[in-house]
């Protein structure tokens, strides 16, 4: 997160989620994490250590999860979309952290995306991306940006496999380490509209 304020369009929260019903993935059911899904999240995040580490150049900590569960100050809650891949056994395979019209109106932004080490290499991220981009289009998106770290090329790779392009270099956030982003974004076109049909008068 860059700690930019929300300049999204507000509204009924339940208008603008993307659907409570749950999402079927090859590998389980889409959920929306909350504070039931703390332990499992940071399970999650603790299997990541290696790729986290790359992130941020430092260690999961024990709170990692329930510090990404809360709500950023500037953020609606109707704008912020935090959702997990169940496996059949109730184990978190995946997790998309996602925010809506962020920094500003028809900007996405992914601010997590973490995918089980023994899972991945079977397109569970694909997928994830792909589901992504189509609530994106549907609910006029404009763009999906991510800051990937620059240290993890399998990451970068597969956001570019994915249709997303670079577009700067960054700093990334962590105090006293001296780590570089790339910023990725890919580029939407809205939904083409079905025309109305031709009624005789």
């Amino acid at each position: 997160m860059d700690g930019s304020s929300s300049t999204g369009r507000r509204g009924n929260a339940a208008e603008r989620r993307p659907g409570d019903r749950p999402l079927a993935f090859r590998e389980g059911e889409g959920r929306w994490l909350d504070a039931s899904t703390v332990g499992d999240l940071q399970r999650l995040i603790d299997a990541c250590a290696d790729d986290l580490r790359l992130a941020t150049g430092g260690d999961p900590d024990a709170a990692d999860a329930r510090e990404l569960l809360k709500q950023p100050p500037g953020v609606d809650e109707d704008q912020r979309f935090a959702l997990g891949v169940f496996e059949p056994d109730g184990r978190l395979a995946a997790a998309i952290d996602l925010y809506r019209d962020f920094p500003r109106p028809g900007a996405w932004y992914i601010a997590l995306a973490l995918v089980r080490p023994d899972l991945r290499g079977r397109g569970l991220a694909t997928g994830i991306l792909a589901r992504v981009e189509r609530l994106a289009r549907q609910h006029g998106g404009e763009g999906i940006h991510v800051i990937a770290p620059g240290r993890n090329p399998a990451v970068l790779q597969l956001f570019r496999r994915a249709g997303y392009e670079a577009r700067r270099d960054v700093a990334l956030p962590f105090p006293g380490r001296s780590l570089r982003g790339i910023h990725l974004v890919r580029e939407l076109s809205p939904i083409a509209q079905a025309p109305s049909p031709n009624v005789a008068g």
